[in-house]
């Protein structure tokens, strides 16, 4: 949500409205870097790493 410049108050609601989404923001990138994390893993236990550096 994009505040607009010209009303104090929409400044206000983006602010309310991301204190409404921290949690289910926290949540959706906690799930995410649990996943990274299981393919890293599993990436380095078969010696195959998820990204190959070039030169």
């Amino acid at each position: 949500m994009k505040p607009i410049k010209t009303r104090w108050n929409s400044y206000f609601n983006t602010f309310v409205r991301a204190a409404e989404l921290h949690g289910p923001i926290n949540g959706y990138i906690k799930c995410k870097l649990e996943e990274h994390s299981a393919v890293t893993a599993t990436s380095r236990r078969r010696k195959n790493p998820a990204r190959t550096r070039r030169q």
